[in-house]
């Protein structure tokens, strides 16, 4: 159902460093056909563009898992991206596809497999969050450059939230700050 559909792993000296698998999804469905666009935009046009640049300095890598549990199949994609003496941007999407349904999976349809309800949840998410910043504000006041969380954004909202997926009977939410920042920051709440 997942096959790599584009990989290359390649050095340039001085130039650049690429190492991607990039998945294919092989569905025939509308949903499929959005997930593989969106894959194909946001994961292999910058190995592209990168390839055809000349002393830009790049690091740049994207690995995959799939898996299916309950009927459904999740794509979790994560890539790193480091240009120049800039900082290390960390990429994380997931795709979520209900196999015997032929929908999209939300966050919804995993809570009600998982007997959750949104308040329970987003308390958790607050707990790991707030965790997260506490270590983040420890490395602070040792000199470190850190990234800040403000946990009453509404991203850790359950409605707000775009990548999870189920994997061994447990549900993962994914806050990927680099999907929008120039970060490599990630925090992960393993329910």
């Amino acid at each position: 159902m997942v096959y790599t559909e584009y990989q290359k792993e390649k050095v340039e000296t001085n130039n650049y460093n690429i190492n991607v698998s990039i998945p294919s999804i092989n569905i025939d469905s509308t949903v499929i056909a959005q997930f593989n666009k969106d894959i194909k935009s946001t994961f292999l046009e910058p190995s592209e563009y990168i390839l055809q640049t000349e002393n830009r300095n790049i690091i740049y890598t994207v690995n995959y898992m799939a898996s299916i549990e309950n009927d459904i199949l999740s794509v979790v994609i994560l890539s790193t991206f480091k240009e120049n003496n800039n900082v290390q941007r960390t990429i994380a999407k997931t795709y979520n596809y209900n196999i015997k349904t032929n929908k999209e999976v939300t966050l919804n349809d995993f809570m009600k497999i998982k007997y959750l309800d949104a308040k329970l949840l987003e308390s958790e998410i607050k707990r790991e969050i707030e965790n997260s910043q506490e270590q983040a504000e420890q490395l602070k006041e040792l000199g470190y450059n850190i990234f800040s969380r403000n946990v009453a954004d509404e991203m850790y909202k359950v409605e707000n939230a775009d990548n999870y997926f189920l994997y061994n009977g447990y549900l993962y939410i994914i806050y990927a700050y680099g999907n929008n920042n120039d970060t490599g920051e990630m925090d992960i709440v393993i329910i």
